[in-house]
């Protein structure tokens, strides 16, 4: 009989604007924040939210609560002369027993993919900072082209990574 681990309860992503969210939501999820970054205040919490245009919030499917989030920043940008967006991931936390889902992963994909449709002419990059290798990994594994790049393609993206960092 093969060997069954048991499956992370379900869960869900869904994107809100950040003036949409609720008293509840927020306090709901700066203690998630709290569990896994130490030294960290509600003041600084709040101002890097309000620098973000939306949240996915990844919710139990059981009772809806809150077990993780990931903020983000829609950004107007210039590369090389051209007006292009700019999709900037911020701080993405989910409480450990749901590690391994997928919802946010096919929620921000949807994301982009309007994100795309709503600007057709406008070049839409994701801008990620990456902490370790499996975030790496997201670049590498699902897109064609992306700086900074194990073999040296595509430099001509390092004025959109500079113009970002200043941005934010």
């Amino acid at each position: 009989m093969a060997d069954s681990k048991p499956r992370p309860p379900q869960v869900y992503a869904r994107y809100r604007r950040i003036n949409r969210l609720s008293p509840a939501d927020i306090r709901t999820m700066y203690g998630i924040f709290c569990q896994y970054y130490g030294n960290t205040d509600l003041d600084t919490f709040l101002r890097d939210m309000s620098g973000k245009t939306g949240v996915f919030l990844i919710r139990r499917r059981s009772d809806r609560a809150i077990v993780g989030f990931s903020t983000v920043a829609l950004l107007d940008l210039n590369l090389q002369g051209k007006r292009v967006k700019g999709v900037f991931s911020g701080d993405t936390i989910i409480e450990r027993d749901y590690w391994g889902s997928r919802a946010l992963v096919t929620s921000f994909f949807l994301y982009l993919v309007r994100t795309v449709l709503r600007h057709p002419l406008t070049p839409v990059f994701w801008l990620l900072i990456s902490k370790g290798y499996k975030t790496y990994l997201l670049l590498a594994n699902n897109f064609f082209r992306f700086h900074p790049h194990p073999q040296q393609r595509y430099q001509e993206y390092e004025p959109l990574v500079e113009e970002y960092s200043e941005v934010l």
